[in-house]
């Protein structure tokens, strides 16, 4: 409890998303699309409340950085299996770009665990992109239907984001938070 009270308004954010994980799995797994889908987007927007407070504020940390980068991973790991449920037909037919994409992706938090003891918090430009179109294409699968064109870009941008996340973790000796872009290493 004393953990609890040491955190800001932006860490508490973070939680949020890490606490509120579980419970989209829960309606993905009872079928509640539209519950899915909306606790997803709420997910997504917190996402990008929590970091404009913590800048604005002038309250961002090390232990922030962390509790938002574990909030992203559980948000993007419930939308993902949302995707599985609800989309069985594109999930088949993008199944080996998908497996791609998510194998280099753990690979990425494998290796930076491995190295540092803990996920990367790098907070790149490129992972910004990549969040925003992530974030857009999974609320639209689940809220309507996937689109196609969307899906490539997304895919394109996210993997040209984990690369630059396996190059930083190989790269940087030191565990550092908030990297705008491989370029400025």
């Amino acid at each position: 409890m004393e953990a609890l009270k040491k955190l800001n308004a932006a860490d508490y954010i973070s939680l949020y998303r890490i606490v509120s994980s579980p419970l989209i799995l829960h309606y993905t797994w009872h079928g509640k699309r539209k519950k899915a889908g909306s606790l997803l987007t709420v997910n997504f927007i917190s996402d990008a409340v929590d970091g404009f407070i913590a800048r604005a504020k002038n309250i961002s940390s090390k232990k922030g950085a962390m509790l938002d980068s574990i909030g992203d991973v559980f948000t993007l790991g419930a939308g993902v299996v949302a995707l599985i449920k609800f989309e069985r037909l594109f999930f088949r037919r993008n199944k080996e770009l998908l497996m791609t994409g998510l194998g280099l992706y753990v690979f990425q938090l494998t290796l930076s665990l491995i190295k540092y003891g803990k996920i990367t918090s790098f907070h790149t430009y490129g992972a910004k992109v990549s969040a925003i179109l992530q974030a857009y294409f999974l609320i639209k699968l689940i809220m309507k239907r996937p689109d196609s064109k969307l899906f490539k870009v997304m895919y394109t941008v996210s993997l040209l984001e984990i690369i630059e996340e396996i190059a930083l973790v190989i790269k940087l000796n030191k565990y550092q938070t908030d990297i705008r872009s491989i370029l400025t290493k």
